[in-house]
């Protein structure tokens, strides 16, 4: 089965379903209570839908209105649509949901931390942001630790909050094979050692370049009689 036009149930229709499938009326029934309010004939429809049409249990559904709630989205068409999504996706019965929303549980804890770590508040994450955010706890399974101190990296080195540039010092990190803090820190000490022994090579290039052309100035004059001025 897959989704196009989602049917339209007569009245009629709906009632023979509910006699057919005692499930149904119960599953419309918790949903409601879900919601906080009774639904109306289009809203029963989708529902109806959900389960006839698109052959998702009434566990799925309710699992679903469930998570939906939980976001703080309740009501039918964004819990339709979010099943339909996960249809979509190959999450299309009762065990691979129930995965799915386990991890997905474990990562909107992840989620709340990292907001609370850079004063994200409140607003939806964008796809992008989401994607630094499963890199560095699934694809790079990073410790809290070590996003705080990406953290504190990042706004030493840019003065705000930077879920990319955070990204791009865990990615470092990853490909160094640095998987904690200690590591972390040295390979930072180390950096800027580097950086500190570039600066001086060329402060010491300059000052070599400095009393060349000194010398030689110096040269010309005497060559041409010349005392130089202090």
């Amino acid at each position: 089965v897959r989704r196009g036009e989602m049917p339209h149930y007569t009245g009629e229709e709906i009632e023979s379903l509910f006699d057919k499938h005692s499930e149904l009326h119960l599953l419309i029934d918790e949903c409601q209570k879900l919601a906080g309010k009774m639904f109306n004939p289009l809203e029963i429809n989708k529902l109806v839908a959900l389960y006839d049409y698109m052959g998702l249990s009434s566990e799925y559904i309710l699992s679903v209105y469930a998570y939906c709630k939980n976001k703080g989205r309740q009501n039918v068409p964004y819990v339709e649509k979010t099943a339909l999504n996960l249809y979509d996706e190959g999450i299309d019965d009762d065990e691979k949901l129930r995965c799915y929303l386990k991890e997905r549980e474990v990562f909107d804890s992840q989620v709340g931390k990292i907001r609370r770590i850079f004063g994200l508040g409140g607003r939806a994450l964008t796809k992008r942001e989401e994607g630094y955010i499963k890199n560095w706890t699934e694809k790079w399974s990073f410790s809290d630790d070590m996003i705080e101190y990406a953290y504190e990296l990042t706004v030493h080195s840019t003065n705000k909050p930077s879920l990319p540039y955070a990204n791009k010092i865990m990615e470092g990190w990853h490909k160094a094979g640095i998987t904690s803090v200690d590591q972390a820190k040295e390979s930072s000490f180390e950096y800027k050692k580097a950086q500190e022994q570039d600066a001086d090579k060329d402060n010491k290039s300059s000052f070599d370049t400095d009393e060349f052309f000194e010398a030689a100035l110096k040269k010309s004059y005497e060559n041409l009689g010349i005392k130089p001025q202090d």
